[in-house]
């Protein structure tokens, strides 16, 4: 039986035939200028839903990454200003040993004195020091609040513990706490419960006292500042072990990142050899079209009817 077809149906034809493989071509093309397959769930619903979860997971790590800059950034800032007072707490003590080292005069008494109050302040600074966001360190929460009176009796003002905490989130499930409670790291909590700037009060009223025993005196005084020196440390690397825990986090994000990313190029991203290949066999099987379809235009359809 002879199949009749109308000059209009034989155009129309081959015209849709020609538009598509066009469009074919363009998709290509867009695909190797985005580097991106598949842009839509209806293009393949598996991989675009698999290169979801891996952007959705790769979405929450760069918000983990920023949370620990941040504490990372915090707890330096920390660190440097224990070492300091650390430093300070030092010059104190060799202060009171030379104070205790012979016999002083009014005067001498009075020089001393004078040095352990311009350290006594130096100290007060350092323990209401801001970071760079201009809140205060070691205030835990009460970040507007300086963590310590500048005067007697130099009482802590910040958070409490254990509620002192500056908690962030830091991977799924888990939880930092950046903060070190100021009076934790200088407060003799163990015994008297005064703070490291009330026991170098108590040291300048004993030089300012021509009848005070030094000795006696500088003595207690000596152990209770020794017990608030050895909290600093402690308070000091338990920053530091914060610090090696973040760069750990970070070196495991790094490795989850890259596999994400793999899974992603996987799924929907463009494999540009494939894709060019497919683009350049495209290209040659629209120019034969074309070309057949122009020859056969050639030939009016009316002689086969």
């Amino acid at each position: 039986m002879t199949v009749r077809i109308s000059t209009s149906a034989f155009y129309a034809q081959n015209t849709e035939r020609l538009l598509e493989q066009q469009a074919q071509i363009a998709r290509k093309q867009d695909q190797i200028s985005s580097g991106v397959r598949v842009e839509k769930s209806s293009e393949d619903p598996l991989a675009f839903a698999a290169a979801q979860r891996a952007e959705n997971s790769l979405m929450r790590i760069n918000q983990y990454e920023r949370n620990i800059t941040f504490g990372e950034t915090f707890l330096s800032e920390m660190e440097v200003v224990m070492e300091a007072s650390g430093e300070t707490m030092k010059q104190i003590k060799e202060k009171l040993i030379q104070a205790n080292g012979g016999i002083l005069s009014i005067e001498d008494r009075k020089i001393i004195a004078n040095d352990l109050r311009g350290k006594l302040n130096e100290m007060i600074s350092q323990a209401n020091q801001k970071d760079t966001s201009g809140n205060y360190i070691f205030s835990g929460t009460s970040a507007t609040t300086p963590a310590f009176s500048a005067t007697t009796p130099f009482g802590y003002q910040g958070t409490p513990s254990p509620a002192s905490g500056i908690t962030f989130q830091v991977a799924d499930g888990r939880t930092m706490d950046l903060s070190i409670n100021g009076s934790d790291a200088y407060t003799d909590y163990a015994a008297t419960g005064e703070t490291y700037f009330e026991m170098v009060e108590q040291a300048i009223s004993v030089l300012e006292d021509p009848s005070a025993n030094l000795a006696s005196s500088f003595s207690a005084i000596g152990s209770k500042m020794d017990r608030v020196f050895d909290n600093l440390q402690i308070a000091r690397g338990r920053v530091g072990n914060k610090l090696e825990e973040m760069a750990a986090l970070k070196t495991g994000f790094n490795i989850v990142k890259t596999e994400l990313q793999k899974v992603i190029n996987r799924e929907v991203a463009t494999d540009l050899t494939q894709t060019i290949s497919d683009l350049a066999q495209a290209d040659i099987l629209l120019q034969a079209s074309q070309k057949s379809f122009a020859n056969v235009s050639k030939v009016s359809l009316f002689d086969y009817l």
